[in-house]
């Protein structure tokens, strides 16, 4: 996950400089004008793949986000290498069992080709975080269903435009819903 802070890239971030400047293009300037750049809040591969992680590395930071991810290539179309989406959260991250977030929120696809989804108006279903366990284990003790678990972007609570699991391994995304 990335905010935007100082130039440096870190070393084996899926956020290439060239995609970095596309993001800065598309998003539009930080705060009074000022150009984004990006700092590394969170890496599964120095902090460890889990949502727990994710959480304590990412939970109390009060900016403007970029979280990027990657999906496994898919052998079978003969990709090699996988599709990578971001995410821009315009708000603060905070676990909860609604959705957060403003109309500043975008999805967006890095990697073949690039592509900005932004809020279409029609729902507000910007950002969802669920912690496992404590979490749902409240909500179903208030008599409701288990909420799901992990990171989600648009879409419904069940069907999410884009979707991180509870351990961070699985992504999974859907072409349309009424948000973005």
């Amino acid at each position: 996950l990335l905010s935007y802070q100082s130039d440096a890239q870190q070393e084996g971030s899926l956020l290439t400089p060239g995609l970095a400047w596309l993001c800065a293009l598309t998003l539009g300037p930080a705060d009074a004008g000022e150009p984004r750049s990006w700092r590394c809040l969170y890496s599964s591969a120095a902090q460890g793949q889990a949502l727990s992680r994710f959480s304590t590395f990412v939970g109390g930071y009060t900016g403007p986000t970029l979280l990027v991810a990657r999906c496994a290539p898919l052998s079978d179309r003969g990709e090699e290498e996988g599709v990578v989406f971001g995410a821009f959260v315009d708000s603060a991250w905070k676990p909860t069992d609604k959705y957060f977030g403003g109309a500043g929120c975008a999805l967006l696809q890095l990697a073949p080709a690039f592509h900005v989804h932004r809020p279409t108006g029609i729902s507000r279903n910007f950002a969802f975080f669920n912690l496992p366990a404590d979490r749902a284990a409240t909500f179903r003790a208030r008599g409701g269903a288990q909420l799901p678990e992990g990171v989600a972007f648009g879409g419904q609570l069940g069907t999410f435009r884009l979707r991180l699991d509870d351990d961070l391994s699985r992504l999974s995304w859907l072409h349309s819903d009424t948000t973005y």
